[in-house]
């Protein structure tokens, strides 16, 4: 029974994976992206909602969550058409190090606005809901539901690839870059001084907070991490 029960476990970590590996294998098999910075958004996204549901007093988890798709999606379409677009082309290493740079800024930025505790995502009775399988085993209807919503995502951006116009575009990107791709609209060194600019954004933050920060404080941030946000246990 232990083994079957890591089995499930593994399996509905695994679809939540895979929700988060879906935006980041289409920008790097499309536009040959490699977005360092792509977890601090994901958790990024989860703190705009703590943020809204203290700020507004929403009860309501998927209330909240509604909310902030379209503010992270808009928030995603103006970084990549200002920061990110100027650096495809030629050289994979100019994206990494934009991303890097990002990556920083939103880690110590976080660090900043919110300290190093973790932070949880209430989502009320149905935290405590399960299903019955056989014997003692039983599968939580929340990762069941995180599954199922990996799944249907996984779904739908097959069928927008291989039975949408858009699709066909991407797919064309995606086997020539070279003469699918436009040329960039803006010279290379630009996106070289914004990767310096966004580092040095970056390290002025980190440097600030530990400038102002003594003792354990400092000892807790350091070893603060992205992942120690808990959306549900």
């Amino acid at each position: 029974m232990q083994w079957i029960d890591a089995l499930l476990q593994g399996l509905m970590l695994g679809g939540l994976y895979a929700l988060f590996a879906a935006g980041l294998s289409l920008m790097f098999g499309v536009m040959r992206l490699v977005n360092v910075a792509h977890g601090d958004f994901i958790v990024l996204s989860a703190f705009v909602v703590v943020g809204l549901l203290q700020a507004l007093h929403i009860e309501s988890l998927l209330l909240a969550s509604l909310l902030v798709v379209p503010l992270m999606a808009a928030f995603g379409y103006v970084l990549q058409r200002v920061v990110l677009n100027p650096t495809l082309g030629g050289d994979m290493l100019r994206p990494v190090l934009v991303t890097f740079g990002l990556s920083v800024i939103v880690q110590n930025a976080l660090l900043q606005a919110a300290s190093a505790d973790a932070r949880r995502l209430q989502a009320g009775g149905l935290e405590h809901v399960s299903l019955p399988l056989f014997g003692p085993l039983a599968l939580g209807a929340f990762p069941l539901l995180t599954f199922g919503l990996a799944v249907l995502t996984i779904v739908l951006l097959q069928a927008l690839l291989y039975r949408t116009a858009l699709g066909r575009s991407l797919r064309a990107v995606a086997d020539d870059g070279e003469h699918g791709r436009p040329p960039a609209s803006r010279p290379l060194a630009r996106s070289d001084d914004q990767a310096v600019l966004l580092n040095g954004l970056g390290d002025g933050l980190r440097h600030a907070r530990d400038s102002r920060l003594c003792g354990s404080r400092i000892e807790r941030l350091a070893h603060a991490r992205p992942d120690q946000l808990v959306v549900l246990e």
